[in-house]
């Protein structure tokens, strides 16, 4: 990672954290709300938007697993998502002049500030988020797999229309929990954990050091945890148990979500690589990136119950030993160490 990204990340982490910054950020949170607040874009008939009932909210790691938890969650017939993450709606639309990193520092910085969503131009900063969700949402009904309810059933438009919103925030943006819970007072949050040396792994074979690996998942880590404590409607779930009963979690989180009570049969799961057991990167099951529906008996077909094991078995004993370093507090919190 670029020297000045690492330096931007300890600026947005000392906000986030509560900490006093070095230097008066006020002014730049309200430019990044005016910037905003110009840049989201707007739905495409504002007349008809209207907001989104109920939202549930997904934070994780970066390669850890959300993918097939927020998949498992759009399986109910009353959940869709924005089809994109948290943050390549807010950054990428928001702020599309600017480049990734300062987009970022803004917002999030913006975001996390209480008194902004009290003012005049707060208010509208949320209405344009709100907008903008619902706008992705009901792309829903043009997506080749989303569309369905169930396995070939698909949705009408009144029922995307009041649909429970999903949304999926990994890595910094799990931070952004105390803002949707401002917005949205009746928030289901869910923070899925998962063996940090799986973590560890997958981060090193993209270039970063075993030592970023440990920072990184001890600040996510602490954050989801911190989360859990201060917001009664928040489950904190380990990835490894997803992959042992995947339907059984299903059931476990449609209750917690409060969605209406219902024994799938399938679910529908996307086509990701997965890293094998010779070190090959490939989808286990069909065209990468589509979402196939699977049985209990066939559920095998795209999920590997042994990915963790894989992965960490790549690791050297000095990478594990310099990323318990740094993450072990997290670690041990989850049965990991």
């Amino acid at each position: 990672m670029p020297e000045y990204e690492r330096r931007g990340n300890v600026i947005v982490h000392t906000l986030l954290l509560g900490r006093r910054p070095e230097i008066d950020f006020t002014v730049f949170a309200g430019l990044g709300v005016t910037l905003f607040a110009v840049g989201l874009r707007p739905p495409d008939n504002p007349a008809k938007m209207t907001c989104n009932p109920r939202i549930i909210v997904l934070n994780g790691f970066r390669r850890g697993g959300t993918n097939i938890v927020w998949n498992i969650l759009e399986s109910h017939p009353q959940v869709c998502s924005p089809m994109r993450e948290t943050g390549q709606i807010l950054y990428s639309e928001g702020l599309p002049w600017l480049p990734d990193l300062p987009a970022k520092l803004v917002l999030r910085a913006v975001l996390t500030q209480p008194f902004i969503s009290r003012s005049p131009i707060g208010r509208h900063f949320d209405r344009l988020i709100q907008r903008a969700l619902f706008a992705h949402k009901m792309e829903n009904l043009t997506e080749a797999d989303n569309r369905f309810k169930f396995d070939g059933v698909p949705y009408s438009a009144e029922e995307v229309e009041n649909s429970v919103l999903c949304v999926k925030s990994v890595n910094l943006d799990a931070s952004l929990t105390p803002y949707f819970a401002r917005y949205y007072p009746h928030s289901t949050f869910i923070g899925l954990m998962r063996n940090g040396y799986a973590i560890c792994n997958g981060m090193m074979r993209r270039g970063e050091t075993a030592k970023r690996a440990g920072q990184v998942y001890r600040r996510i880590g602490r954050r989801m945890i911190e989360d859990h404590r201060a917001f009664s409607r928040h489950m904190l779930l380990r990835f490894e148990d997803v992959l042992k009963d995947p339907f059984a979690v299903a059931t476990e989180l449609f209750t917690f979500a409060g969605l209406d009570p219902t024994r799938l049969e399938k679910l529908r799961l996307k086509s990701k690589k997965v890293l094998t057991g010779d070190g090959q990167h490939a989808p286990r099951f069909g065209e990468e990136d589509r979402k196939y529906w699977f049985d209990r008996s066939q559920i095998w077909q795209i999920l590997d119950p042994g990915i963790d094991e894989t992965q960490v078995q790549l690791l050297t004993r000095d990478d594990r030993r310099t990323f318990e370093k740094y993450a072990a507090p997290v670690l041990e919190y989850f049965g990991y160490a």
